[in-house]
């Protein structure tokens, strides 16, 4: 089983007969096999885990199947789309209130529904869907479906918040323990559970997540409803409270990150590991050797293969084993560098840090920065460079480190440029502070030459600004 973080708290299983999406509004969809069934799943109708565009999915797959919770209907207006021209929603739409059962029988390609009120006896459907009251609004969903078990909480957590009266905190602790114990009466094993992990909670960030592993037999916990700060998963992972079920949290870094769930333990939780990824239908900008077209890239063990366009059988061609990327309207292109990035840390992190910096870089296409000196303390000795350095291999770029040419970058003495080159330093600068003693300068000049580094200077008169 294939799944694919899109964003949020949306993922997309891929299972041989049948792909699963929950709970999207937003990102890149990747590339699947369109004659497989897709069931949409909505938990609830909060903008962040709906949106009506999910409806217009009729009109791009066939045989669709929309599975929303009540809430959805109750709070939505009269829409029309061009699929269900005098109704609001798709004729293929089931709307689950909690504790309610669907299933679906795979036939001819198709996904059958069929509703039934009571459990489904074992072997009885190829798909069953039940749900479970949330403490915010709407449903969680367990899926069952090929052997394997999916669950997503939607917004079933235990929301405790600093600030709320104790009564209602206690409240919502024990409605959540009344829906976790629940799934574990059932003596089930989930193979993937999506769980919110939400930074805004601060110090109960954790709570809902740690129950649902502690009582519930899961292979695989994927956070979501991070917000994009993925940083919650190491900050659980390193709490002594998860130390039970810590190998079996999946690590998040982005959207559209790839995992294999497989049949045992071993294998479930790690991303995935493709056969090859091609990049389809990139507008390809190569300035060595003055290239411009639209072409596929495949890539193998981190290499490129091959550029071109992919065979429709043959030694490039796509396999049903490759990660796929459709690349539509985006360009490929070797790594941009800019040479004088801030990222403010160490001392000035409340304006930028080195894994936000890093992040912003590369959603621009930047994979090689050059950080100046001007940090609090500055970059004047070996300590803050290995610091930075340190941080900046746990990022996903190149981080590079410009030291400063004079101490505590004041235009009295010069560092030890000697000693900063030899622990990773690629050039001197201080930035935007004038140097004026002009002794100091040409020590600098000098000395940058003997270790052929260069030597970035902001020089003007202060006196005339």
């Amino acid at each position: 089983m294939k799944i694919t973080y899109i964003h949020h708290s949306a993922f997309l299983a891929e299972l041989n007969t049948v792909t699963l999406l929950f709970d999207y509004t937003e990102g890149q969809l990747p590339s699947r096999n369109s004659a497989i069934p897709l069931l949409v799943f909505s938990s609830h109708r909060h903008y962040d885990h709906y949106s009506e565009k999910i409806l217009e999915f009729g009109n791009e797959y066939a045989n669709v199947q929309y599975i929303l919770s009540d809430d959805i209907k109750q709070g939505q207006k009269q829409r029309l789309i061009s699929s269900a021209p005098h109704s609001q929603y798709p004729p293929n739409t089931f709307f689950l209130k909690p504790e309610e059962h669907l299933c679906f029988q795979i036939k001819d390609g198709k996904a059958i529904p069929i509703r039934r009120s009571e459990p489904i006896p074992s072997g009885w459907a190829d798909i069953e869907i039940l749900t479970f009251r949330s403490t915010d609004e709407g449903v969680a969903f367990l899926v069952k479906a090929e052997g394997k078990t999916i669950y997503h909480a939607g917004d079933l957590n235990n929301w405790k918040w600093t600030g709320e009266p104790e009564e209602w905190n206690g409240d919502m602790a024990r409605r959540y323990s009344k829906e976790v114990n629940k799934l574990a009466d059932m003596n089930v094993e989930i193979d993937a559970a999506f769980l919110p992990l939400d930074p805004r909670q601060q110090e109960n960030f954790y709570l809902g997540f740690d129950e649902f592993m502690r009582k519930v037999s899961v292979k695989c916990g994927f956070p979501m409803h991070c917000w994009g700060d993925f940083s919650v998963i190491d900050r659980l992972k390193g709490m002594g409270i998860s130390a039970p079920y810590r190998e079996r949290i999946v690590n998040i870094h982005q959207d559209l990150e790839v995992f294999e769930i497989g049949d045992s333990q071993e294998t479930g939780g790690f991303p995935a590991r493709f056969e090859r990824i091609w990049v389809q239908n990139a507008r390809l900008l190569d300035p060595l050797s003055k290239t411009e077209r639209d072409a596929d890239i495949c890539i193998e063990d981190d290499k490129i293969i091959f550029i071109g366009k992919a065979e429709g059988s043959g030694p490039f061609s796509v396999h049903r084993e490759d990660q796929v990327i459709d690349a539509s309207g985006c360009i490929a292109a070797p790594g941009l560098v800019d040479i004088h990035v801030h990222f403010r840390e160490p001392g000035l992190t409340y304006k930028e840090d080195i894994q936000t910096g890093a992040k912003a870089a590369a959603k621009g296409g930047f994979t090689t920065v050059v950080c100046m000196a001007n940090t609090k303390p500055p970059v004047d000795n070996v300590e803050t460079l290995e610091y930075i350095r340190q941080e900046g291999e746990k990022t996903g770029i190149r981080i590079l480190q410009a030291a400063a040419v004079s101490k505590g970058l004041l235009g009295r003495e010069l560092t030890d440029m000697e000693e900063l080159k030899a622990h990773g330093a690629v050039g001197f600068t201080d930035d935007g502070i004038p140097l004026l003693n002009e002794t100091l300068v040409k020590e600098a000049m000098e000395m940058a030459a003997k270790l052929k580094l260069p030597l970035s200077l902001h020089e003007e008169n202060p006196a005339f600004i």
